[in-house]
């Protein structure tokens, strides 16, 4: 969204989240534009911080295209939740830490002046700069082992030994099998570091 930086704007995403901006806050004159990116998948994660739902980008430029990277005032952001995602995870209102992802040090930070809303399920909170935002939570990590996703990968059988392999997500072979064949029997041998 493209304003005048004077007179302030309260957007709403798709999602529920609003943004409210003061006059100022942003800039002193001319238009502002702002930007708000969901991202669904691809949130960063830690051992202390998975995201409850969405996260946003969001970003604000001056009239000139450069980036504000700090505001004169805080602006406020509020993010809505349901029952239901919190009971997917296992976790309570109080459990919901809402967090911005520092880009230096490529890890989630709690945001300050939290307000949990729960007759309206929705916590609220001020930044003085944008980058990603989510609600988060810390008890997942603790009680839900991470999912390791695995790749099949399998060579044609035209080739002389068929083979099998399971990579992990960067990649790494983890496994292969190699089938070797006579006119009596099929044989599958097994290779590699993996865990039963």
């Amino acid at each position: 969204a493209t304003f005048d930086a004077t007179e302030g704007k309260n957007m709403t995403l798709l999602d529920g989240t609003e943004i409210d901006i003061p006059g100022y806050s942003l800039a002193t004159s001319g238009n502002v534009t702002v930007t708000a990116t969901a991202k669904g998948q691809g949130v960063p994660s830690t051992a202390s911080a998975k995201p409850i739902a969405l996260a946003y980008d969001l970003a604000a430029k001056d009239s000139q295209n450069e980036s504000i990277t700090s505001f004169q005032s805080n602006v406020t952001i509020t993010i809505p939740y349901t029952h239901a995602q919190l009971e997917a995870l296992g976790i309570t209102e109080e459990e919901i830490s809402p967090m911005y992802y520092d880009t230096g040090s490529g890890t989630w930070k709690i945001v300050s002046n939290v307000i949990i809303d729960e007759d309206n399920d929705t916590v609220s909170f001020t930044v003085d700069h944008f980058t990603s935002f989510a609600n988060m939570t810390s008890k997942v990590a603790d009680e839900q082992e991470e999912e390791e996703t695995q790749t099949f990968l399998a060579t044609p059988m035209a080739k002389k030994n068929p083979e099998i392999k399971v990579l992990d997500v960067d990649g790494n072979v983890i496994r292969a099998i190699t089938a070797y064949s006579s006119s009596k029997k099929i044989e599958l041998r097994v290779s590699g570091n993996y865990k039963e």
